[in-house]
């Protein structure tokens, strides 16, 4: 298809046909709520459990009409490379019957020139990962029903004490009540061996205590499990919803590369939280939303009750295109904590996010990324409250149709509250992908990241080298 930029025009959107919007207001599902989750919710550095409320829904009016309004690029004979229609994105797996089966296979080879994540005297090993997968899902016109399970394993090639295996199976269900209502909910459990470079990184993955160790001699074992229910309402332009989430993370003990044993149980966590969401489409390609959430934290070690408490966050953002090849989102909120311990006294601050995406041409994309965040770590002695900066871009560029090159980097700055210990944090990558068919995916990419403190002792450079292929049958 031959690229076309055409000027941009103000008048009627894509919504200004008055029968598509009675249908649109007539129909279910969410809009611009989800893409406001993502000003909550921090880069994730390891695998986790996939969430329902950013799962498959029902293929309703409502969800096309979403996917039409905030996907206008395509109209203009431009769209995000990645998001273009390639044979590998495409839905693929077997049918039997009323289920649908997809079957995966991801192996990955990787040199690692800091396992350890030493500050110095670095040793670097090869290892590989094999990651089996299985999908299963059945859908109705009102019900949606998935499992999916999961191993992945890691084999070092000298230092065989890092070898790890994670395990994972997670069950999500959507119904939907009305034209207006939408019921959902998930259930997982994972093993999870964490690569102890996720230490650097402030509230990763949402874990409150993300105090990792430099010098483990194996990946920390990390137990997740969590559970979600909730229900979603999108009459028209109003549109949003009430979740529910228990959370709860347990950190086995780990050998350090002296030999001895690090106790982790000051880190096991459980979280009990509930979160609001209201947004308003008030033109078409501009939607406004709102969110509020409360989140009860209890530290399951007893040595650890200091950190107990409450989490608090209220944000509102806009997403919005000026222009067929130009999305943006802006948002910003408070973050305020509690603590049951006296001595600590409640602490908060504001968050704030700006993202912009450009299709600068049929063939290359950027997006740049901006972030301010409030985390509460804990320590064996204490709670850490981490101030972070952030900055990031990324572009992706179409050699040839089926042949894509990356290159991204990040900034961090972060400031822990209670020590004043600074540190900068850098990461870089390169990532060239080739989509042959619609069976399998190669890649080879470069990662670098490198962390400058005011502690020498937490100084940091590492380095992967990796290749990749994903199968799926």
């Amino acid at each position: 298809m031959a690229y076309r930029r055409r000027k941009w025009r103000a008048g009627p959107g894509p919504c200004s046909d008055p029968a598509r919007g009675r249908r649109v207001r007539r129909t279910v599902l969410h809009g611009g709520a989800l893409l406001f989750a993502a000003l909550v919710t921090p880069p994730a550095a390891a695998q986790h459990i996939p969430s329902s409320s950013q799962g498959p829904w029902l293929n309703t009016l409502s969800y096309l009409q979403q996917q039409d309004w905030w996907d206008q690029s395509s109209r203009w004979g431009v769209n995000d490379v990645l998001g273009q229609e390639r044979a590998f994105n495409m839905q693929g797996g077997k049918k039997i019957g009323r289920f649908d089966f997809a079957p995966t296979l991801d192996t990955k080879l990787v040199y690692d020139d800091n396992i350890y994540n030493r500050t110095s005297n670095a040793k670097g090993d090869f290892y590989t990962e094999i990651a089996p997968g299985l999908s299963v899902s059945t859908e109705t016109a009102r019900h949606y029903f998935n499992i999916t399970a999961g191993l992945r394993g890691y084999k070092y090639a000298k230092y065989d004490e890092f070898d790890a295996l994670d395990r994972s199976i997670n069950a999500s269900a959507a119904f939907q009540v009305d034209s207006a209502h939408v019921i959902y909910g998930t259930i997982g459990h994972a093993l999870v061996n964490e690569d102890n470079l996720s230490y650097l990184f402030p509230d990763v993955e949402g874990d409150r205590q993300s105090n990792g160790r430099i010098n483990a001699a194996q990946r920390t074992p990390v137990h997740n499990t969590i559970g979600e229910v909730g229900i979603r309402r999108d009459g028209g332009r109003l549109h949003g919803s009430l979740t529910a989430r228990f959370g709860r993370r347990d950190f086995d003990d780990i050998e350090l590369e002296d030999g001895s044993i690090a106790d982790q149980d000051y880190r096991d966590v459980q979280t009990v939280s509930g979160t609001a969401r209201v947004g308003y489409r008030f033109s078409p390609g501009y939607e406004l939303v709102t969110l509020a959430s409360a989140t009860r934290v209890d530290f399951l070690d007893s040595a650890s009750d200091y950190a107990d408490g409450w989490e608090y966050e209220v944000a509102a953002g806009l997403d919005f295109q000026t222009g067929p090849l130009l999305q943006w989102q802006i948002g910003g909120g408070y973050a305020y904590r509690t603590f049951d311990d006296p001595t600590y006294e409640p602490t908060g601050d504001y968050i704030a996010r700006l993202k912009l995406q450009w299709s600068a041409t049929e063939r290359l994309t950027l997006k740049a990324e901006a972030q301010r965040r409030l985390s509460f770590n804990t320590t064996e002695t204490g709670v850490e409250y981490q101030l972070s900066h952030s900055v990031g871009a990324s572009a992706d560029l179409e050699l040839y149709r089926n042949l894509i090159f990356t290159i991204n980097g990040q900034y961090w700055d972060v400031v822990d509250e209670r020590s004043s210990i600074k540190s900068n944090i850098y990461e870089a990558g390169v990532r060239l992908q080739y989509f042959s068919t619609q069976n399998w995916v190669a890649s080879v990419g470069y990662d670098y990241v490198e962390r400058v403190s005011d502690s020498p002792d937490l100084d940091l450079k590492r380095s992967q080298f990796w290749g990749r292929v994903k199968i799926r049958f």
